[in-house]
């Protein structure tokens, strides 16, 4: 009969002594299989294997990752230097559940942080801290997720981007962009498919393909992520984490950007650490201290970018989840940005809203239109939120794209015609023109119908 599965409840591990820490009572999934320490267990720091250290003698001055495993069938700890992408040594899976610290000088605990709160919740930025008695301060481990759409789940402009040329960024997930053909010749692809329950560590549903199906002939091509204002995160210690998997066996690369914007300073990037993911599901993490703003000048449109690329100049196919950016220097569990479904839609439409048709009515109750004079109507769209900044305007239209008077049946073509004096009110909406059309009365009021037609607004970087 298969496992079945119950939630986690991952306990908050503590300093037993100057060299154990225990773990008590909890609920572990590690490698998809659910285990069970009926009793707390202790890590002795001075031995080695399961319920010690994986190798080598307990360090002083050092950060050590604490991690459930599985030895004999059964669920122990086992604390290691090695970070959540490389895992223990000598454990097959693992779960990664805290880490801790030793004193400068001393091989000897100095403060323990645990991922997970109080009966297995993960902590909060304010509670996700080791303090113990003589502990002054310790890491600070966010689990904010800087990311947004990190789950893509969102997907406004379609779900598969089909076959892209452009050397230019294109957006298809919310919030995310890329870009194929860098330096002439590549062909590629971004499309949104669907994970099996299981596949990773999370409940996520959806995953993002980045498909190199023609390679470039000169500079890899990218996928990157923009978070707006280059404040953001400026100064602190980051953690980037996310599962990915690839077809093939081709070594990829992250890194951050601080961009300063537009008549800002000089772009600066971080160390680039690569990774090569496996033709499994895998979870990778990295983590950087970005520099402070200290005699740096921000311009427009600044923004904190996150970019995976490749130095390769061939074919690939490489599968991306769960992508998190938290504060600290151990990766939190994932979470999306916006905490709930309908709270990330909220943060991707504050850069991109689309208006399509309305089978049934056809007309869009947003957009309110009223005629300024024979040959203009000024339009009024009412922000689903408000946008980042005074976004871009576009249409596109197969069948009709059409005012009509709300008292009558004759329409006037607005087909093609750009969005003139486009403004953001301080409201938050958006107001427009459009001109040069012809039997416009002035003062009447005049509704939007699109049959097979879309309207995009787009405050995108």
């Amino acid at each position: 009969m298969p496992q079945v599965l119950v939630p986690d409840k991952i306990e908050e591990l503590s300093i037993a002594s100057t060299t154990s820490i225990s773990f008590p009572s909890s609920i572990v999934t590690i490698g998809g299989q659910q285990y069970r320490n009926s009793s707390t267990l202790t890590c002795d720091l001075s031995t080695t294997g399961a319920n010690g250290l994986d190798t080598g003698s307990l360090a002083s001055d050092s950060t050590y990752f604490v991690y459930a495993v599985v030895s004999s069938g059964s669920m122990a700890i086992v604390a290691s230097l090695n970070p959540d992408t490389t895992g223990p040594t000598g454990f097959s899976v693992w779960k990664l559940i805290g880490a801790f610290g030793t004193k400068p000088g001393a091989a000897e605990v100095d403060f323990i942080y645990s991922i997970y709160g109080q009966h297995g919740k993960p902590k909060n930025d304010i509670q996700g801290r080791a303090i113990y008695d003589d502990l002054a301060s310790a890491p600070t481990v966010g689990t904010q997720n800087y990311i947004i759409n990190g789950g893509f789940d969102f997907w406004q402009r379609g779900t598969d981007s089909g076959s892209v040329t452009s050397s230019g960024w294109q957006y298809q997930a919310d919030r995310w962009r890329f870009y194929t053909s860098a330096g002439g010749g590549g062909t590629g692809s971004i499309s949104r498919q669907t994970l099996t329950p299981g596949d990773i560590s999370s409940n996520s549903q959806y995953y993002l393909r980045w498909d190199q199906t023609v390679a470039v002939t000169a500079s890899s091509p990218a996928l990157q992520i923009p978070i707006e204002d280059v404040r953001t995160l400026a100064g602190k210690t980051i953690t980037l984490s996310f599962w990915a998997k690839q077809s093939g066996s081709e070594e990829f690369k992250v890194y951050t950007k601080q961009d300063f914007g537009s008549g800002g300073s000089s772009n600066v990037f971080s160390s680039i650490p690569t990774f090569t993911p496996s033709t499994s599901w895998q979870q990778f993490s990295f983590t950087w201290d970005i520099p402070d703003l200290s005699g740096k000048t921000i311009g427009t449109d600044s923004n904190f970018a996150i970019t995976f690329g490749t130095d390769g100049l061939g074919t690939f196919t490489i599968d991306i989840a769960d992508v998190m950016l938290n504060e600290g220097p151990i990766a939190a569990p994932f979470q999306r940005a916006g905490g709930t479904i309908g709270g990330e839609l909220a943060l991707c439409q504050r850069y991109y809203q689309r208006i399509e048709d309305n089978a049934i009515i056809g007309h869009c109750p947003r957009v309110n239109i009223r005629g300024a004079s024979t040959s203009v109507v000024n339009v009024w769209y009412s922000s689903i939120v408000p946008f980042r900044s005074v976004p871009t305007y576009s249409q596109s239209a197969t069948s009709s794209f059409a005012i009509y008077p709300t008292s009558g049946t004759t329409g006037v073509n607005v087909s093609g015609r750009p969005a003139a004096n486009i403004e953001l009110l301080s409201c938050g909406d958006v107001a427009w023109n459009y001109e040069t059309l012809s039997g416009i009365v002035g003062g009447q009021a005049y509704s939007l119908f699109l049959s097979s037609a879309v309207m995009a607004l787009d405050a995108e970087f």
